[in-house]
């Protein structure tokens, strides 16, 4: 059986969180928090599960973080910035950190101002579709959580499969979409710069909330909550 993993980003970009409002940056921290799935919890526990036995650490492996997680944390993190500080802040993080913006005048005019504006553009695109999905996946664990059917957890597998999907559509459109050098230069900052602030967590064994749910608890023993 496959093991399913929750993404935690260790660190919100400093580049963007220091331009932007304290509102703002939790914001941020809580779209991360929904990826993580229903049984993240803020703060503390955040981080005691990210210590969990088999944990990968894009710090120590970025080539075990699957490029999917990579991209998505990528769009969480630049879209639905409405404000100009916020714009201008993804922009900037954007030029500094992934090295896209306008070239300098004695390289060669192939990495535009336009390799930016594709990876906002994508990740808007991304978090106006994937937003209809996490919206059908919070209905349903509003209504059968903490006791789900079985249709009800295949329901949402569904669900996750399409989000994967999206994903995957929408950062491969986005390398055609770039300059050679810009797609070159954003591959190169999800393999060495956003997998290097990911961890993955193993998910827990059993269903979150119930009566005698423990994180990692296999199915079947004692304490598990089915």
């Amino acid at each position: 059986m496959r093991v399913k993993f929750f993404a935690f980003l260790l660190l919100i970009i400093a580049a963007v969180l220091t331009a932007l409002s304290t509102p703002t940056s939790r914001s941020t921290a809580e779209k991360v928090r929904q990826d993580a799935g229903p049984s993240a919890a803020p703060g503390p526990m955040a981080v005691q599960a990210a210590n969990l036995p088999g944990t990968i650490d894009g710090a120590a492996h970025p080539e075990m973080i699957p490029d999917r997680t990579a991209y998505l944390m990528l769009f969480r993190l630049i879209a639905n910035r409405r404000g100009e500080a916020e714009q201008r802040s993804i922009r900037s993080y954007l030029r500094t950190n992934a090295g896209l913006g306008r070239a300098e005048a004695h390289r060669p005019f192939d990495n535009t101002d336009a390799d930016i504006e594709a990876v906002i553009a994508a990740a808007e695109e991304f978090n106006e579709k994937v937003t209809v999905l996490d919206g059908k996946a919070a209905a349903i664990k509003d209504r059968a959580w903490p006791n789900p059917a079985a249709a009800d957890l295949e329901q949402l597998s569904v669900l996750q499969r399409q989000k994967e999907a999206l994903i995957d559509g929408v950062s491969a459109s986005l390398l055609q979409r770039l300059s050679p050098g810009g797609a070159a230069k954003l591959v190169r900052h999800i393999n060495q710069y956003v997998k290097r602030r990911v961890k993955l967590t193993p998910e827990p064994a059993t269903l979150p909330g119930g009566a005698g749910w423990q994180p990692g608890t296999p199915p079947g023993t004692p304490g598990s909550h089915h």
